[in-house]
């Protein structure tokens, strides 16, 4: 018996099983992704560093008097230096062989060289520990771990005796993750970030290492984080583009709350929002975007191209205010902070992933429609 056109099952439409919402989001998305054609340069990327290719082709080809050349360019700041060290460690992470040439070519004990050798102690401690919580580190693994964080401290204390150079108290801010102990009563954590910051206070490299280890599972202290978010809003100089790390600082607060104590099965969303709408955190964030963007060096009404708002941290500094100012409430704020980063949108921290940005890009272009 055939059957007739009405007995085959009909196609599946594309709304089937999306709630109108969910629909209506995605075409608010789709309607963003329009919008950017409105931003002076859209989705370009920020120019990079001057140094950062050739410090990276200096690695590549295991140029040893090439690489100590590029580290004293005069131009750089002990901010630049620290994060050249922690591409090195990122470096090493990925090419073994890397750190086999660093610990034959810079085993002499200049400045530069410990630096370069702390920063390998540090990566042969994180390659020994792992990325699970501590509970499933073994015991020899963990040893480990704590005795080269241990060494990469000393190095970088030599390394800074010899050449008065701040970069190298900066880099050890994560070293301390691995010189803490649970039973302990003392902080390192904050031991190492009180030395470094009455040299360089507001040494961007510090501060961007100090997001992770002040986390209430490193440092045990729940206010921490948002404490150190509400000193840089407050404290730090106005235009200074540390301040782009307030939201960083809050989304990573966030991250522990949502991950530990939280109910996970709820969804995140409602959660997030509840977080961020406290008034003691939108007070941190407007802050924080207000003295950003008040006169000086990165203050420039007209959008017109400015040489630090072009670098990475530059951009950076903008696009990490996006959704945090969304979140807050903050919209016009969060549109003015697309618009000043040219329409580029860089992830800022582990948490801050490609769907929040269509979230809070969608949120901003519904707001000003």
């Amino acid at each position: 018996m055939s059957k007739s056109p009405s007995d085959k099952p009909s196609k599946p439409s594309r709304s089937t099983g999306l709630p109108g919402e969910v629909r209506a989001a995605l075409a608010t998305a789709k309607q963003a992704d329009k919008d950017y054609v409105a931003f002076p340069t859209p989705w370009t990327a920020p120019t990079p560093y001057p140094w950062r290719e050739d410090w990276n082709a200096a690695l590549a080809q295991r140029d040893g008097t090439r690489l100590q050349g590029i580290f004293t360019y005069p131009s750089l700041t002990a901010s630049d230096r620290a994060f050249m060290l922690i591409i090195v460690h990122e470096r090493l992470a990925k090419d073994s062989r890397c750190a086999e040439w660093l610990a034959k070519e810079f085993s002499h004990d200049d400045p530069f060289a410990l630096m370069l050798r702390a920063e390998l102690h540090f990566h042969q401690a994180t390659a020994a520990r792992g990325a699970g919580t501590g509970d499933t580190v073994h015991s020899d693994a963990a040893t480990t771990w704590v005795g080269n964080c241990h060494l990469a401290h000393e190095l970088a204390d030599k390394a800074y005796e010899l050449s008065g150079d701040p970069a190298a108290l900066a880099i050890q801010q994560s070293f301390a993750l691995g010189m803490h102990t649970p039973d302990s009563d003392d902080l390192p954590i904050m031991e190492i970030f009180e030395r470094w910051s009455s040299v360089d206070p507001w040494n961007i490299a510090g501060w961007h290492q100090l997001v992770l280890s002040s986390d209430e599972r490193w440092s045990g202290d729940p206010e921490l984080q948002l404490n150190l978010a509400g000193h840089i809003a407050h404290d730090a100089p106005e235009g200074h583009l540390v301040l782009g790390k307030v939201p960083e600082y809050i989304d990573e607060r966030f991250r522990y709350v949502y991950l530990f104590n939280t109910d996970r099965s709820n969804d995140v969303d409602p959660v997030r929002r509840d977080f961020y709408e406290q008034d003691f955190i939108r007070d941190i964030v407007k802050t924080a975007w207000d003295r950003l963007v008040s006169p000086g060096p990165i203050n420039n009404p007209d959008h017109a191209p400015n040489p630090e708002v072009e670098t990475p941290l530059g951009r950076a500094a903008f696009s990490n205010f996006v959704f945090c100012l969304s979140m807050c409430g903050f919209h016009q704020e969060a549109f003015e902070a697309l618009w000043r980063s040219r329409g580029y949108y860089r992830p800022g921290t582990p948490w801050v992933l490609g769907r929040k940005v269509k979230r809070s890009v969608a949120a901003v272009s519904a707001w000003r429609s």
